[in-house]
């Protein structure tokens, strides 16, 4: 590494070359060192390495369109073989799978499709149609669902118009879910809340939009933003993220539901931690159940926290 230093990408491309390739890796699964110097002139100049076919036989071809996609996402989606309609049975739930061995290609076309997003609209929706056309379900932890790659500055105002058209009604859950989530990665719940304003969701589409946002850990980073924006538009939705923000950080849903006015929103705010917090301080949950105005909730609820 002291040695290969500050060299350009030409540079250890050519010590690369003087070098013997026994494979790829090594016997622990470690780049050789061959590789490892390919990959690191990848980083200063991947387009150098993809315009040569020779050094590309010495990288996976997964690991250096990644790089490249950062500077050339069409670069990237030329490269990829051509997308086949998944034909793998479904399962049990009807669910298709893709076939593992091509999921980094799958995972480089959303990519390079959402990059794309910032500097020509078109293309990139054309490119997470052809997506959503062909693959039902995106396995988990390979690439995530559409959208899972950070969207360039400025694609969201294209993307709120694409959900209205109709070539794209069959992929609207997968915009509005890459709306919101980007949304909030930059924003947070306020920013999210203002986006959601302007998109003319259907009562549906607005609960799923939340689902997801719920499980995409938000509670942990803006929980009383969440739980006040939820109190305005599905107050039902309050008691359980109560609950779910005790679990994280139980002094803060704690002084929370101290600041709040008797009603019966409290009452099943307070059910509902009360519940929650019952398996690890049953005598604290056992107060907060008899703070419950609601005589037939609070009995209940006290007769739940002894079971616990």
């Amino acid at each position: 590494l002291r040695t290969v230093q500050g060299l350009n990408a030409e540079e250890l491309i050519a010590v690369a070359r003087r070098l013997p390739d026994p494979g790829t890796e090594n016997w622990l699964g470690r780049p050789r060192t061959r590789k490892w110097l390919l990959l690191l002139a990848a980083e200063r100049d991947p387009m150098r390495i993809y315009r040569d076919e020779a050094l590309m036989s010495g990288i996976s071809e997964s690991e250096i369109l990644h790089l490249v996609g950062r500077e050339d996402p069409a670069a990237v989606l030329r490269r990829l073989p051509p997308m086949e309609k998944q034909t793998s049975e479904p399962s049990s739930s009807g669910i298709r799978m893709t076939s593992l061995g091509s999921d980094w290609a799958l995972a480089a076309r959303i990519r390079s499709g959402t990059r794309l997003l910032g500097t020509d609209l078109e293309q990139g929706l054309k490119v997470l149609s052809e997506v959503h056309e062909n693959y039902l379900h995106i396995p988990p932890g390979i690439s995530g669902t559409l959208g899972n790659t950070p969207l360039p500055p400025g694609a969201i105002p294209g993307l709120v118009d694409a959900m209205g058209r109709p070539e794209y009604a069959e992929m609207r859950d997968d915009l509005i879910e890459m709306i919101l989530r980007d949304t909030v990665f930059d924003g947070g719940v306020a920013a999210a809340a203002r986006q959601v304003e302007t998109m003319d969701l259907t009562e549906g589409e607005l609960n799923t939009a939340l689902d997801q946002m719920i499980r995409s850990n938000i509670m942990e980073g803006e929980p009383e933003a969440m739980i006040d924006w939820m109190s305005g538009v599905r107050p039902n939705r309050v008691p359980s993220l109560v609950g779910t923000w005790a679990e994280t950080d139980l002094q803060g849903a704690t002084t929370w539901l101290g600041r709040q006015e008797p009603s019966p929103a409290r009452d099943r705010a307070i059910a509902e931690f009360a519940r929650t917090t019952a398996s690890f301080d049953r005598e604290g949950a056992t107060s907060w159940a008899r703070e419950i105005q609601d005589e037939q909730l609070r009995n209940q609820t006290l007769r739940q926290v002894e079971n616990r």
